[in-house]
């Protein structure tokens, strides 16, 4: 029969293994937040921005990962990332196959908008974003990972920090590439930039590489 409303909340799941105990199915699949769950169409067409920001919105509330599909996600505006856990797909030379965000020309891609105590864990895998004017900027972050970020076609790359934030502690990166007009990577903080690690990446900016 039709599946009515609240069914999926009345079959139970019961994972294998000693110890496991029954949960509604409804609960087990959202565990995993999608973007194609908030119509995030990834066609290179459709304008995005406001499916993505209603996905990482309930990412951040959930305190759970943010899965992004293969594809070209068109945006308009920045999009707010503090505190969110980002994870696309892994294809081809520069991700060209994978999950790539690509702006409108005229705004940043990725932002840290807000400070506060659950905002300042930030992890991005397995993303290219281009056609920004900073790829990706982020003012307060800490213990958290990048892997496999791309940034390309843009004016400038990453701002690690400023002068009017503290900057960033403890954080990793992993197999990072930027290749821009302008600035690559910026590093600041009104404190401390300290304890920073970075593995396997490039920076390549027309006017700094790194500063």
């Amino acid at each position: 029969r039709p599946m009515a409303a609240g069914d999926a909340d009345a079959v139970s799941y019961i994972a294998l293994g000693t110890g496991a105990v029954s949960r509604a199915v409804q609960d087990k699949l959202r565990e995993r937040i999608s973007g194609e769950d908030f119509s995030v169409a990834a066609d290179g067409v459709t304008d995005d921005t406001l499916a993505m920001t209603n996905a990482l919105a309930a990412a951040k509330a959930s305190k759970r990962p943010l899965y992004l599909p293969a594809g070209t996600i068109k945006t308009s505006a920045v999009l707010d990332i503090s505190g969110a856990t980002i994870i696309g797909v892994a294809q081809g030379y520069r991700n060209a196959d994978g999950t790539i965000i690509e702006g409108s020309g005229n705004h940043d891609g990725l932002s840290q908008v807000t400070v506060n105590a659950d905002d300042l864990h930030i992890s991005l895998q397995n993303i290219r974003i281009k056609n920004v004017d900073w790829g990706v900027k982020v003012r307060y972050m800490l213990h958290s990972h990048w892997q496999n970020v791309f940034i390309t076609d843009s004016d400038n790359g990453i701002q690690f920090g400023n002068s009017s934030d503290s900057g960033g502690l403890f954080d990793r990166f992993d197999n990072i590439e930027v290749d821009v007009t302008d600035t690559a990577l910026d590093v600041n903080g009104n404190q401390f930039v300290n304890a920073n690690t970075f593995n396997s990446c490039f920076f390549r900016g027309g006017q700094y590489g790194a500063r």
